[in-house]
């Protein structure tokens, strides 16, 4: 236990300077000229909040950055995800999307507003498709959607992929009992990239059949982090019902206490502390 909440201090330290780095601005959209000739190519979907195009890379077609929530910045940091606002264009889905907000050797990328998806399905007429829905790596506090393409995999099965970008380190995970409001269980468990990842199966199960997927055939599949991830899901009711099968790479479930884990976040973060309209520009 003393050894995970070494790890977690670390981790919880070494984010913190995304919380620094942190920006209310809207997650870029990408809206396309609107031609009605579009609806009629494959590379064009329909989703429930717009349509999206995409690209042909070979013999797989590819969607990249579909937003699946909306903002998670100000206000509605460290809360439920809710669904992106509909757009009326057909939305530039041909590059990556914006990763989440995290430190690493180059210093700080990515933004608050991340959750988006990407997905992969072989360039034929082929429907009701296998999906797999992939969950990166990264210790939760670092990792992107595109960690792993889904070309190869889709170039030699017939079936699709999803991958996810989610909420990582403390924007991710926050067992403060501050953020707990009463209003919502699953939103007081301070697991806020679970969420994530739920609104982004739920994105799925209501938008995979325009893209050729079966929904009554969903994979979850995760890389250590991710793959702990995985493990968890399969615990949570939260999930019930949004996959049918589940593959956990290189994941092992860890746990902690909550108030000492409490304890290591507050320590942490009190520094950065500031009264409002305190803080420098």
């Amino acid at each position: 236990m003393r050894t995970s909440l070494a790890r977690m201090k670390w981790a919880c330290f070494g984010a913190l300077i995304l919380l620094l780095c942190a920006c209310d601005h809207p997650a870029e959209t990408r809206p396309t000229p609107h031609n009605p000739a579009d609806q009629a190519s494959p590379l064009v979907r329909q989703t429930q909040f717009g349509s999206v195009q995409g690209k042909a890379e070979g013999n797989v077609l590819v969607w990249l950055g579909i937003p699946y929530g909306g903002d998670t910045a100000g206000a509605a940091r460290w809360k439920a995800p809710v669904d992106p606002a509909p757009w009326s264009e057909i939305l530039d889905a041909t590059t990556a999307g914006t990763v989440a907000l995290q430190s690493g050797s180059d210093g700080v990328s990515g933004s608050e507003n991340a959750l988006n998806l990407d997905i992969y399905r072989p360039n034929n007429d082929a429907k009701n498709l296998p999906v797999m829905v992939y969950v990166h790596g990264g210790n939760n506090q670092s990792g992107l959607s595109q960690e792993i393409s889904g070309v190869s995999f889709v170039a030699r099965h017939n079936a699709i992929v999803v991958s996810v970008n989610y909420r990582l380190g403390p924007l991710g995970f926050n067992p403060l009992p501050a953020l707990k409001t009463g209003n919502d269980a699953a939103e007081d468990s301070g697991n806020y990239a679970l969420l994530d990842i739920n609104k982004a199966l739920e994105w799925v199960k209501a938008n995979i059949s325009d893209f050729g997927g079966d929904t009554g055939n969903i994979t979850v599949a995760g890389f250590s982090a991710g793959g702990r991830d995985v493990m968890a899901m399969l615990i949570s009711p939260l999930f019930e019902g949004k996959f049918e099968k589940a593959i956990s790479f290189s994941g092992g479930m860890t746990i902690a206490d909550e108030a000492k884990s409490q304890q290591v976040f507050a320590q942490a973060l009190a520094p950065l502390v500031v009264e409002d309209g305190e803080s420098e520009p």
